[in-house]
């Protein structure tokens, strides 16, 4: 008996042994010192409702559970309880109880907060936690707020009518609305609308300045310093969306009548790059356009050209595309069309890119026979078997970009090869990611195996929403920094954070989402990693210069302030 209780011991001894290894084998190093705040937890994973798409490009966010500002600090949340729902911001609930509440957006600078609540068949803005005096039939597009948080509009239905609401006051009844936007300086708003038989019209700051441009959606911007409105339309034609830049240069634009778009030379377009604004007075534009080229009843290409202030450059050919594949994906366009960062591959050209004084601009361009170049003011670069990443202009005018040929990736600055590293082929599935230049001459990019062109969705959505797409997959994702490769992470995506730069050195930390290895996502510091989350959202400023970075994070129905150190 003595020595089979003696073999017990020395047995289970042995088995703890072993699974105490194997756990420290499986663990690795330890992550990081991190620090811990709860903000609060979720009652329920229940959503209220589908959401409802009104216009092609509305903000994101309408059916998302959770978002976090953008200084990365503040995390709200919808909570269901008893058939009621609240919102919470760092575990306080904000307002009242509603049957269905949508659209839940923080303010630019971080400062403010909103969304919308339904009780019975009457739907409320709140803002801050305080509901809006007046109800609505419906409300669409969520709070848009100025940039620095002191203004804000929405739009709004009562009966069959809609309006525009302007901190408190309506605007003028129309048949239909688009989300409005504010001006970089915060004062002016603009927005489209169709009122009766005419078309879509554009208001900025209560002033037609488009008489029925034919807009059936619309993105916005500004030009940087005059603060000219830039709309970017979309025009179902046989179901098949057809892009348009429109953007008045030269003299009064409020009485202007010269457009770069359909009532001028601009041409339309399947799929659009967001448009370039330069010189002393806004007076230059720059984008690319892509339409789809039928050449054969099985294969299909993209023709893709440049255009510069008004004028188009040469055409140039995509790679061809089966049409089975499009089909599959439920586009007849072969490729993603609408606004969005074009690559030579696939459009034929890239998005271009210049420099803010206007005296330098580039993009790459697709040649027959996987023949990729970059032209730079007009000039071409050396030929590659592609061009993945960039072209570029970094903080100090200098140009960047990644080529493939002969089996190796190289890191190109102002046509000096600065790094190469093996790449045993250039496939389809592989993709050029998040490609960012910083002071100092630093770099960053991400390369992605497994990619898909068809799978049109972003997992850091606008307000960085912490709950990941549903049709999110997983593929190779591995960070580069000044040439030099990371570790390589199956995941669903890998976002970089501004980094911390200090001389020669650079700083990093990224967040690793839905890593196959970890079950979760996690943050890695100066590559070290860190606890293990279902999700996490970090702010602008998440890296301070000390090497800590902090973000908001989600475990189970419990919400996060996490701080990360070495």
């Amino acid at each position: 008996m003595r020595n089979l209780a003696l073999f017990r011991r020395v047995f289970c001894s042995t088995l703890f042994l072993c699974w105490a290894v194997a756990s420290l084998a499986a663990v690795g190093k330890p992550a990081p010192n991190t620090k811990e705040e709860v903000l609060g937890e979720r009652a329920s994973d229940a959503k209220p409702g589908e959401p409802q798409i009104f216009l092609p490009f509305p903000p994101e966010g309408q059916d998302a559970l959770d978002v976090v500002s953008p200084d990365g600090e503040q995390a709200a949340w919808m909570d269901s309880r008893d058939q009621k729902w609240a919102v919470m911001v760092n575990g306080k609930r904000q307002g009242s109880e509603y049957d269905q509440v949508k659209w839940l957006v923080f303010s630019p600078d971080s400062g403010h907060f909103a969304y919308f609540g339904r009780n019975g068949k009457k739907w409320t803005a709140v803002i801050d936690g305080q509901p809006g005096k007046a109800e609505y039939d419906d409300l669409e597009y969520g709070v848009g707020f100025s940039k620095d948080g002191q203004h804000y509009a929405y739009a709004a239905k009562r009966a069959k009518k809609w309006l525009i609401i302007r901190d408190g006051m309506e605007s003028s009844e129309y048949d239909e609305v688009g989300g409005p936007s504010f001006s970089p300086a915060s004062q002016r708003l603009v927005y489209p609308y169709r009122l009766g038989s005419r078309s879509w019209n554009v208001s900025f700051d209560g002033k037609d300045i488009w008489p029925d441009p034919g807009v059936g959606g619309a993105l916005f911007g500004f030009t940087p310093r005059t603060e000219k409105p830039i709309v970017l339309g979309v025009k179902l034609k046989t179901s098949r969306a057809v892009t348009r830049l429109f953007i008045p240069i030269g003299g009064d634009f409020l009485n202007s009548t010269f457009f770069i778009g359909e009532k001028a030379a601009g041409p339309s377009f399947a799929a659009l790059s967001q448009p370039i604004i330069w010189g002393e007075n806004d007076e230059h534009v720059l984008y690319s356009g892509s339409n789809t080229n039928v050449k054969l009843a099985k294969r299909n290409a993209a023709l893709g050209q440049v255009i510069v202030d008004g004028k188009p450059g040469p055409e140039y050919e995509a790679a061809p595309q089966p049409v089975v594949k499009a089909f599959l994906k439920g586009t007849d366009l072969i490729l993603p069309t609408g606004v969005r960062r074009l690559e030579s591959r696939w459009y034929g050209v890239s998005s271009p890119t210049a420099t803010p004084d206007g005296q330098h601009v580039a993009y790459s361009v697709r040649r027959p026979e996987k023949d990729y170049v970059v032209i730079a003011d007009g000039r071409q670069s050396p030929s590659f078997e592609a061009i993945p990443c960039g072209p570029a202009f970094g903080p100090d005018g200098t140009l960047w970009y990644v080529g493939f040929t002969g089996g190796k990736l190289t890191l190109v600055s102002d046509g000096k090869r600065l790094a190469e590293w093996t790449w045993e082929n250039w496939k389809d599935t592989d993709h050029c990611a998040d490609f960012q230049l910083w002071e100092a001459g630093h770099s960053t990019f991400v390369i992605e195996q497994g990619w898909d062109l068809f799978q049109d969705y972003h997992p850091e959505r606008l307000h960085g929403d912490l709950e990941p797409p549903p049709n999110a997959q997983t593929g190779k994702r591995q960070l580069f920094v000044d040439g030099k490769p990371g570790k390589e992470y199956d995941a669903v995506s890998l976002k970089v954070i501004p980094p911390q730069i200090a001389g020669n050195e650079i700083h990093i930390a990224y967040v690793v989402h839905g890593d196959k290895g970890h079950n979760g996502a996690f943050t890695v510091l100066d590559g070290e990693e860190g606890k293990t989350y279902d999700a996490i959202a970090a702010g602008r400023r998440a890296l301070s210069p000390d090497g800590t970075v902090r973000y908001v994070a989600r475990r189970g129905l419990k919400y996060f302030r996490v701080t990360q150190t070495h």
